[in-house]
C-alpha cells in the first residue's frame, strides 16, 4: 500500500502539471473603463479612468478602429460585435482578425507607437478622472483627432502602392478610397478601447474591449 503522504505529494504534483498544461495563469485582472460613446455624428468621446485598477499593473489604454462601408454598417458591425464577444475574454488579436487596426500616436514611419497607446502617469493610475478623445473637427479639416491627456494626436497607418507604410490622420482631407484601411468612398468609423497593463514586466494584460461608438463620414 502506498503511504498517505506519498499519495498527497503525487496528487499535488499532478494538479500542478494539469494546471500548467491547460495554460491557466494567475494573472491580475484589470477593469475596462466606462465610456460615453459617439452615435453617428463627429464629436467627442469620454473615457472614465477607474480608481480600482492596480496602479502597479494598469498602465493605460489601447484604441482600435475600423472603417465599414456605410450602407452595410448596421449588419456588419452587429456581426463583428457578436463574433468578438463569442469568446470569453476577447483580446486585441480578436479585433485584428475582424479587420480592426491599432491607432497610432506617432507620425514618423521610423518610429513605433509604444504600449500603451495612451499611457497614464503613475500618480494618476488609481485616480478617477475623465479622458476626452476629440473627433469633433474631422469634417472641418483643421484639427486632427487627439486625446486631451498629454495632447496625443491620433493617426492611422496605410500602405502606398509600393507597400510602404506611412501615416495619415482621420480628417476628411486625409481620407482616400485608395487607402488600404478604407473600403469605399462612403464609410462609417467604429472604435474600441482596451485597458492595458503589464504583469511581472513581461506579460501584456488587457481588459475586455469596450465599444466607443461610430462616426458616419459620408462621402469624401
Amino acid at each position: 500500500m502506498i503511504p498517505l503522504n506519498r499519495i498527497i505529494i503525487i496528487l499535488s504534483a499532478l494538479s500542478f502539471f494539469l494546471i500548467q498544461g491547460c495554460g491557466l495563469n494567475d494573472y491580475p485582472y484589470i477593469y475596462a473603463p466606462e465610456v460615453s460613446a459617439l452615435t453617428g455624428s463627429p464629436g467627442i468621446i469620454k473615457i472614465y479612468n477607474r480608481s480600482d485598477n492596480d496602479p502597479d499593473v494598469f498602465q493605460g489604454y489601447e484604441l482600435y478602429y475600423k472603417f465599414y462601408i456605410k450602407a452595410n454598417f448596421n449588419v456588419d458591425n452587429t456581426n463583428d460585435y457578436k463574433n468578438l464577444f463569442s469568446v470569453e475574454e476577447p483580446e486585441p488579436s480578436d479585433l485584428a482578425n475582424l479587420g480592426f487596426k491599432r491607432i497610432n500616436t506617432v507620425q514618423n514611419t521610423d518610429s513605433k507607437t509604444p504600449y500603451p497607446m495612451i499611457p497614464i502617469d503613475n500618480a494618476d493610475r488609481d485616480e478617477s478622472f475623465e479622458i476626452t478623445i476629440f473627433f469633433d473637427r474631422i469634417a472641418f479639416n483643421d484639427v486632427i483627432p487627439y486625446v486631451d491627456y498629454e495632447n496625443t494626436g491620433l493617426y492611422r497607418v496605410v500602405a502606398d502602392p509600393a507597400n510602404t507604410d506611412y501615416y495619415k490622420s482621420f480628417i476628411y482631407d486625409d481620407m482616400s478610397e485608395s487607402d488600404t484601411d478604407v473600403p469605399a468612398a462612403d464609410v462609417t468609423l467604429s472604435l474600441y478601447v482596451f485597458s492595458y497593463g503589464k504583469y511581472d514586466r513581461v506579460y501584456n494584460i488587457y481588459s475586455k474591449p469596450v465599444w466607443l461608438g461610430y462616426i458616419d463620414y459620408g462621402t469624401f
